[in-house]
């Protein structure tokens, strides 16, 4: 059973441990067991199957703090998004109500024109490894 968050690249990589743990804290029954089926095995990703984004390190208020960049869809200038700290717990009720969580619709990383590279991306092949393990 794979437990995914996406969009992970409109965080910065230093929050997608983060963004993981939150996760498994939200998908765990209320005796803190992992929810299985049968012999499922259990595991949690952070996911972005077309990266739009790149980790880049911005002053706010004086402090750098670690952030993404990308292009806002529909324009070719890049933007910069700082979306807080991911909680690795539950944040309570008031913490989804901050403006910080109206996050930039960004553009999928252009291709290169040659083809080669493929399409960026953050955990595919994680997943697709845990997803595939006993077929492969």
């Amino acid at each position: 059973m794979a437990y995914v968050a996406s969009k992970a690249d409109h965080v910065s990589e230093r929050q997608r441990g983060n963004l993981r743990r939150l996760m498994d804290v939200l998908t765990r029954t209320g005796t803190d067991q992992p929810t299985l089926v049968g012999n499922a095995q259990r595991s949690v990703f952070a996911v972005a199957a077309a990266r739009c984004t790149e980790d880049f390190v911005w002053s706010l208020d004086g402090h750098p703090v670690s952030a993404v960049r990308g292009r806002r869809l529909g324009d070719d200038s890049m933007t910069r998004s700082y979306p807080g700290e991911v909680p690795d717990t539950p944040p309570d009720q008031a913490f989804w109500t901050h403006p910080f969580l109206a996050l930039p619709t960004f553009e999928p990383a252009r291709i290169r024109s040659d083809g080669k590279g493929g399409i960026p991306n953050i955990g595919l092949d994680a997943l697709l490894g845990f997803l595939l393990e006993d077929l492969l």
